[in-house]
């Protein structure tokens, strides 16, 4: 991977993609930012939760990916001089950053650790001014009182679920853990927030009971960003949405 860009424009690219960079991670990789050089660069920041992808023009030589201890990089960008920035990284993740006279080498992060991101369909996506986007949001916020939100929050923690549902909920956790498809299942923490995200999708439907169709209509959206493809899967061309997929199906349905 070799690219050359701007000095301010990489550093500008940094600094807002490292917002969504966690400052604590027991996933290494996510206290970085990952780097891809295509046909632009790309630098994303993301803590599971949320990312942020910042997109800049670069001269690049050699098309590639890496991944650099986020606070490390952004001080370091920092210092440097004004001018042209080439930055080069090798398959054993050295890189090499040079900008006139300063040259540094510093080590990268193992690439095959950082989970994969979810995927939106772009097509559906849309473009709004911030400043409308914030209007907007500051006008709605009175429409609905606490009150009705605490009063909300109550019917569906009331929800009522057998507890064979339970179980269910716990099996399609392990699932996730037992099969070597994932280096890191679903924690514990991820099987309550199932069985809370099912009581809230069967409050939605209109019932006061949760059905097994709950707890598949929620598995993807709690799931995918708790999870990291194994290497192998990962080689194997298998994406996050089928290799859950594989886990939900393989649970038996109560």
């Amino acid at each position: 991977m070799k690219f050359t860009i701007e000095k301010s424009v990489l550093q500008n690219a940094v600094l807002i993609s490292a917002r969504a960079v966690p400052s604590k991670s027991p996933i290494s990789a996510l206290e970085g930012l990952l780097i891809e050089a295509g046909t632009a660069i790309t630098v994303t920041g993301y803590d599971l939760k949320k990312a942020i992808y910042t997109t800049v023009d670069a001269d690049v030589d050699e098309p590639g990916v890496m991944v650099v201890n986020s606070r490390f990089f952004t001080e370091l960008i920092r210092r440097l001089p004004d001018g042209m920035v080439t930055i080069t990284c090798d398959p054993n993740n050295s890189i090499n950053v040079k900008c006139g006279k300063s040259e540094y080498n510093i080590p990268g992060l193992d690439y095959s650790e950082y989970p994969e991101m979810p995927r939106f369909n772009e097509i559906q996506n849309i473009e709004i001014p911030q400043n409308v986007l914030a209007n907007m949001i500051n006008r709605t916020l009175f429409a609905i009182s606490k009150e009705e939100i605490l009063a909300y929050q109550e019917e569906v923690e009331n929800t009522k679920i057998k507890e064979s549902l339970y179980d269910y909920a716990v099996s399609l956790t392990e699932a996730t853990r037992n099969a070597d498809t994932f280096s890191l299942g679903l924690s514990p923490r991820g099987s309550i927030a199932l069985i809370k995200m099912a009581k809230a999708h069967a409050f939605l439907e209109g019932r006061d009971y949760v059905v097994p169709e709950d707890f598949k209509a929620v598995f993807y959206p709690i799931a995918n960003h708790r999870i990291i493809l194994s290497t192998k899967s990962k080689a194997c061309g298998m994406n996050i949405e089928s290799a859950l997929n594989v886990a939900f199906d393989s649970v038996k349905v109560p």
